[in-house]
């Protein structure tokens, strides 16, 4: 037994043990907790059995995620075990996320990384974009408050706040929503135009729910290119289409991204690509290991890049059909829109309802797709015949990227849509006061630029880029983000 575990007389966590239990506990009052897993339970049975055989019966043990746990057991006190069982119910802290120009899953590796935690312990229902300062709700599982908020002393754009305890935790699907200030600077055009546009918007308050130029990435390498390769098992395609070059990418990056094209030398490449880029990294960690084995590294990627990049091929399919249905047969419901997987309209029922109720569906097994008269016969088969797959095949091998599909509303409404306009002289003034007051307003009253604030709430999984799309009547890339006469 002591040679197994390696207990012997002279072992640090042995001593550490036997000076608790001639304490009464009043050294290691916390408790100790071995540094390691161990993976076999026998093993953890025996260790719990060596201990009382050491004559350390005061000494309470019981296991925590693999490790064993030592606590001293006064006379009188609760056991161990129990407390344990008691705060399991309410295991997890939430807790509300501030964050600066970072998405939201750079933000999580960074405080897991910070924690020495696994990013699996952090919750949340969505995820926010990266330029931006967002609030959002999250969860962790047995990190208490304290260490939370000790984060707030070193990390920079990232504040954690509202803390509370919860018997759930925080997990994707539970957002029913999200509520967006947004600012528009540099307007051009006259006031009475603008205010024009924006009252137009408002007496209809809808827009085509398109799925954001976000949802494909920023990069000359869209995601849902990488998507379409992951469906079609075309691993190492996808595994170059994450490390090779892209046109944008700063120096660092760049050198990295070729340094592998040219070598494919997966050890020396990844002391070259920089932490943050996760996908990457954990590729060729996986690579280093197993050169050849392309589905393996793919593996190794945290599940919620994985389903990333598959779900924006999804949202790529879904933005094509809306596109083809709307220009094609106009913004009302006709016969074979469907309202939901049971509900298909016809020649009659269709004037019972607007925009806002019509689906399309995102491809995946199982799923009903619409019934439209010529030409769109054929949509879906039509769109994803183009890249080599069959809408009413979507099975695959890989159970992560063997699609469930889903229903989305081919448009939405908006809630609580407001404006006002705000005057100021500095182009890179701050215009709007933070949550947690990081950024004062700058205005002028009298100030020469002309920015409009608007307000509004929008359902979960909607774009505020393509409603300022429709009220703009603009690209949404970055270079036409102004209100025009032009338009």
């Amino acid at each position: 037994m002591q040679k197994l575990f390696s207990l012997e007389d002279n072992d640090p966590l042995l001593s550490q043990l036997k000076e608790m239990v001639s304490s009464k506990g009043k050294v290691h009052r916390e408790g100790i907790v071995m540094p390691h897993a161990i993976v076999d339970k026998a093993q953890r049975t025996a260790i719990h059995q060596f201990v009382k055989e050491k004559g350390m019966g005061k000494l309470d043990t019981t296991t925590i995620d693999g490790k064993i746990a030592f606590k001293f057991q006064k006379k009188g006190a609760r056991n161990f075990r129990q407390s344990r069982q008691e705060a399991s119910s309410q295991a997890y802290t939430h807790f509300t996320l501030y964050k600066e120009n970072r998405d939201t899953m750079t933000v999580v590796n960074l405080i897991a990384r910070t924690m020495h935690q696994e990013t699996k312990a952090f919750g949340f229902a969505g995820t926010k974009d990266k330029r931006g300062i967002t609030l959002q709700r999250m969860s962790a599982y047995k990190i208490p408050e304290a260490r939370l908020a000790g984060l707030n002393k070193g990390l920079r754009g990232v504040f954690l706040s509202d803390f509370s305890t919860a018997s759930e935790p925080i997990r994707l699907g539970d957002l029913k929503g999200n509520h967006f200030t947004i600012v528009v600077r540099e307007l051009k055009g006259s006031q009475d135009f603008i205010e024009g546009s924006l009252q137009s918007f408002k007496m209809f308050k809808m827009f085509f729910n398109y799925f954001g130029m976000q949802r494909f990435g920023t990069s000359s390498v869209p995601t849902h290119f990488i998507g379409l390769e992951l469906l079609k098992s075309n691993w190492e395609n996808a595994v170059s289409l994450i490390l090779d070059p892209r046109d944008g990418d700063d120096k660092e990056i760049h050198e990295a991204r070729c340094l592998w094209r040219d070598t494919r030398d997966p050890k020396a490449c990844l002391e070259k690509f920089p932490s943050f880029l996760v996908a990457e990294r954990a590729v060729l960690g996986s690579l280093c290991k197993d050169p050849r084995n392309f589905l393996e590294a793919i593996k190794r990627i945290p599940r919620t890049l994985r389903l990333m990049y598959v779900h924006a091929y999804q949202s790529y399919v879904w933005n094509k059909a809306v596109s083809a249905r709307i220009a094609t047969f106009g913004p009302r419901p006709i016969r074979g829109d469907l309202i939901s997987p049971t509900e298909v309209l016809d020649d009659e029922s269709r004037f019972k309802y607007h925009m806002c109720h019509v689906v399309l569906p995102l491809p995946g097994v199982d799923m009903k797709y619409p019934s439209y008269p010529e030409p769109l016969q054929n949509l879906y088969q039509d769109i994803m015949s183009q890249d080599g797959l069959d809408p009413m095949n979507m099975h695959h091998t890989e159970k992560d990227f063997c699609l469930s599909g889903d229903y989305r509303k081919v448009a939405v409404e908006v809630g609580d849509f407001t404006w006002s306009y705000l005057n100021y002289d500095k182009p890179d003034a701050d215009l709007v006061e933070t949550d947690i007051g990081t950024h004062t307003p700058c205005l002028s009253n009298d100030g020469r630029l002309l920015a409009v604030k608007l307000e509004f709430s929008l359902p979960s999984s909607s774009y505020a880029t393509m409603l300022l799309r429709e009220v703009m009547k603009a690209r949404t890339e970055k270079s036409n983000m102004s209100l025009s006469n032009r338009a």
